[in-house]
């Protein structure tokens, strides 16, 4: 059925600024894109912390922020512009970029928001991957801090970079030479043009830019572009069925069908009821437009007069002097009239904020009680009068008649006024919520964790995690030592609470079948360590991980293959190899796991394979978002909650299906001969299934990283590489490998250790406290959750000498006068809670990084990277390794 309508919208207004701090100047921003029209606003340097909240009336907000409160980007859109963030990982993580795409205007596709610290050294490579990123329908604006003499008046090494990068990939410049910041600086005025506008050629004669008489404060001129087209410009809207007339729906369908003549052909016969439907709605049905043109749905704020007026007029002036005629008086002339105007705005709105608490009474209307709640929970006022008989009413309106008579004064928490929300407003608040709580972002909880230690010691409680418990963080390897050591039989592990929900609610019919028989992810108590039992005995035995040393080789020669075919001419991984490290992962733990070859590296789209591929991505990409960040699931399905549970349903069938082939196997041969068929024969094929799921969905991602966390450091140390090299050749000389070959290769064993140390992939271990416990001389009461920062502790020298070094060695040979805890370190975790795969994932780590140096000599040659939560700790960018033939 029809659902959109077109209106002609024929320029599109953006606004390019950089604020110099955005929260101080967002009401005279709010008014000036109300009074300009404006549908995009890209600005730079907002100076906002992550838990500065700013909305503004019909606009929607993305942003990137800086954890220490300086620099920052955002993108303002009206409501009639659909946009959404665009994943985009700069090599340089110092440069700024918030990456956007436009999805309803037609030409205009992305707007890429840059912002370069003035101190910053960069290379030709760093705007080399921002320009070559994207080459059609995409403007690149925002702070650059460089100059040339095709935009300032000036050359500089930066501008140079970044002319050569722009003029080689069809990009054109549309500044046209005149300053768009202005400062004095020791009595002399500087006008410089850092800021900075590329569009692509293809839209480039559709733009026009100017500078105009605005800065609001800011050093920074507002630059304002203008985007003309001719197409039609979609625009949703959707039926108003409260304002339906159904009499005369219902008298027109009747009369319409009664003689409607259907047509052999089936096509065409439901076009025509199709538009006899449309017919039908158009008569009785009206539309609600979902969004509106800027153009007709901005209005004044209530508290505007002329006399604001006046005051902004008396700014632009004086800015306008002093842009024609820039000297110092005139400066400070324009300083002097943007505190006047921006004195008289706030005096005019702390009034009209006033005046409108003192018009609520007993008579007020829901909907206008509503609206004015809004209106308290989104703002920050302070100092404000409020009428205390007014006060007292309103409150009285919000409490049931069994309320005290002594109702709370106002106050900034708002505990009455947020009690309750309906669905629809929650559900709508999170889908267009654009910042989040805390002071950090999820990504960097490594640099969180170094923070609180640095800044509060060994011990640290958290608290105000939206939707979670409160944390103590352990920072000290001793404690940590002493708590696990006196565990009782069956230690509890912070859960997983999306997984607890999938396996105990929506599939319990399965794993709740059979007694003790959920599994360990995600399992306590009594059912946990019945399972464990049971599976501990097949998979932690000597020979469990040594009888599958030649068949994991053969998966790992398998992929040294692939990644040969897939170098690019410069003999370097490509962008994407974190993924084929991925399918090497599901390759091995899939022969492990499941006893079968995936065939991961030639799967076919519509396999089984690939389907199981799929599904294993998207429960990774799936189980950070929903157990790091606010878990909204909780309250409603979201789409990612949905794609999680489909993806863990996957897994779950096509684990059963292979246990049953080997169970199928073990009746016809009358034994077993892998480790599905042991735990099959050992346990059942239920327990089998389970413990094949857990691994799966624990060992893939962890495996995967860890292996190219590994490459990327050796290929850093090409000392390291070569004594590996040596010591593997020592060892294989030329030959397969074989069951206790890498007990053979000590130092290999030693440089994965120190990575793991260093960067650990899991950077703690939990636990739920099964009884109260000294911890740090505090008296830590029981069901306590308690993290242990071994990534904070493994990169102490306190801990480990010389920390912050790259030394195999100390796990060779250990000296009493070298630091060297054996609790700072724990990446398989320890006691009962120990992984329960430890020596398969060792053997797959071992073996093909063993595989890797035998075949190539690893070098890395861009900018070094970063590591980050994703949600395992990896490297943050394309691991672009240049492999070598030996």
């Amino acid at each position: 059925m029809d659902s959109s309508f077109n209106l002609q919208l024929k320029t599109l207004n953006i606004f390019q600024w950089n604020a110099n701090s955005l929260y101080p100047k967002s009401t005279e921003l709010q008014l000036l894109l109300s009074q300009e029209k404006i549908h995009i606003c890209i600005i730079s340097e907002t100076w906002l912390s992550v838990n500065k909240i700013i909305t503004m009336t019909n606009y929607n907000i993305l942003r990137k922020d800086r954890n220490d409160s300086y620099g920052g980007l955002c993108v303002i859109a009206h409501n009639s512009i659909k946009i959404l963030p665009l994943s985009f990982n700069h090599p340089n993580c110092n440069i700024e970029v918030l990456a956007v795409k436009i999805l309803n205007i037609k030409g205009l596709s992305n707007i890429i928001s840059i912002y370069c610290p003035p101190s910053l050294t960069t290379s030709q490579y760093d705007w080399d991957c921002i320009f070559r990123s994207f080459d059609t329908e995409t403007m690149i604006v925002g702070d650059f801090n460089a100059h040339h003499l095709a935009w300032s008046y000036k050359t500089e090494p930066r501008g140079e970079l970044i002319y050569s990068s722009y003029f080689d990939r069809d990009y054109v410049c549309l500044n046209d030479g005149k300053p768009t910041r202005i400062k004095l600086v020791n009595g002399v005025i500087q006008e410089t043009s850092p800021d900075i506008t590329f569009a692509t050629t293809d839209i480039s004669l559709k733009l026009t830019w100017q500078v105009t008489n605005e800065s609001l404060g800011s050093d920074h001129i507002f630059i304002k572009i203008k985007y003309g087209f001719d197409s039609s410009h979609i625009w949703s809207k959707r039926r108003n069925f409260k304002e339906a007339d159904w009499n005369k729906y219902k008298e027109l369908s009747e009369a319409v069908f009664t003689d409607l003549n259907i047509k052999n052909d089936i096509q065409e016969s439901y076009d025509l009821f199709e538009s006899k439907i449309n017919y039908i709605a158009e008569q009785s049905i009206p539309w609600i437009r979902t969004c509106q043109d800027p153009n007709t749905k901005f209005v004044p704020k209530p508290y505007w007069s002329s006399q604001l007026s006046m005051a902004v007029a008396a700014r632009r002036l004086a800015l306008s002097n002093l842009r024609r005629n820039p000297t110092p008086d005139n400066y400070r002339e324009y300083i002097t009239k943007m505190k006047q105007a921006r004195g008289v705005i706030k005096k005019a709105r702390n009034k009209g904020w006033r005046d409108f608490c003192s018009s609520i009474d007993h008579e007020t209307s829901a909907s206008d009680m509503w609206r004015k709640m809004r209106w308290l929970k989104g703002g920050r006022f302070s100092n404000r009068c409020v009428d205390k008989e007014k006060s007292i009413d309103l409150l009285r309106s919000l409490t049931p008649d069994s309320a005290s008579e002594e109702s709370p004064l106002f106050v900034n928490d708002f505990s009455v006024i947020e009690r309750e929300f309906s669905l629809a407003e929650l559900e709508n608040c999170f889908k267009h919520k654009d910042t989040s709580p805390g002071g950090y972002s999820v990504e960097h909880i490594d640099k969180v964790c170094l923070s609180l230690r640095a800044q509060y010691g060994n011990c640290v409680k958290v608290t105000g995690l939206l939707g979670r418990p409160d944390m103590l963080f352990v920072f000290d390897a001793s404690e940590v030592e002493r708590v696990f050591r006196g565990e009782d039989a069956a230690p509890h592990r912070p859960s997983m609470p999306s997984l607890n929900y999938y396996k105990h609610t929506l599939r319990k019919d399965f794993f709740g079948a059979e007694e003790n028989c959920a599994g360990v992810i995600a399992v306590h108590g009594e059912s946990w360590a019945a399972f464990r039992t049971k599976v501990s005995r097949v998979a932690l035995s000597a020979g469990a991980a040594a009888q599958y040393t030649v068949p994991v080789a053969e998966v790992a020669d398998a992929f040294v293959e692939r990644v040969r075919s897939i170098r690019n001419e410069d003999s370097e991984t490509p962008g994407h190899f974190l993924n084929e490290v991925h399918k090497w992962s599901l390759e091995s733990l899939g022969l492990i796991a499941l006893d079968t070859r995936l065939g991961c590296f030639e799967a076919q789209e519509d396999s089984e394979s690939m389907r199981l591929i799929h599904a294993v991505q998207t429960f990774f990409l799936s189980v950070g978002e929903l157990e790091l960040r606010a878990p909204w699931w909780r309250i409603y399905p979201t789409s990612m909650f949905k794609k999680y549970v489909a993806a863990l349903d996957t897994i779950l069938s096509v684990t059963l299906k292979h246990v049953e082939k080997a169970l199928k196997e073990c009746e016809a041969n009358g034994g077993s001969k892998s480790l599905l068929q042991d735990l099959v024969t050992a346990a059942g094929p239920r327990v089998a299934a389970v413990a094949a799921l857990d691994l799966f969905l624990v060992g893939i991602d962890t495996t995967s990283n860890a292996v190219a966390s590994i490459l990327y450091q050796l290929s850093l140390r090409p000392g390291v590489q070569e004594r590996l090299y040596e010591e593997i050749s020592k060892v294989l000389q030329d030959r397969p490998m074989k069951p206790g070959d890498v007990n053979q290769m000590p130092y290999l064993k030693a440089c994965v250790k120190e990575v793991m140390r260093m960067y650990p992939v899991v950077i703690g271990n939990g636990r739920q406290l099964t009884k109260d416990t000294i911890i740090c001389g505090y008296n830590i009461p029981k069901g306590t959750q308690v993290i242990f920062q071994h990534y904070v502790m493994g990169n102490s020298d306190e801990y480990f000498s010389n920390a912050s070094e790259f030394r195999p060695e100390r796990w060779m040979q250990r000296s009493s006068t070298q630091n060297h805890h054996a609790f700072a370190s724990l990446p398989f975790g320890y006691g009962k809670r120990m992984c329960l795969g430890r020596r398969f994932a060792e053997l797959e780590i071992h073996t093909v990084i063993c595989k890797m140096v035998q075949a190539f000599k690893m070098e890395y040659h861009h900018e070094p990277m970063d590591y980050h939560i994703h949600p395992m700790y990896t490297p943050n960018g394309p691991i672009r390794l240049k492999l070598i033939e030996r």
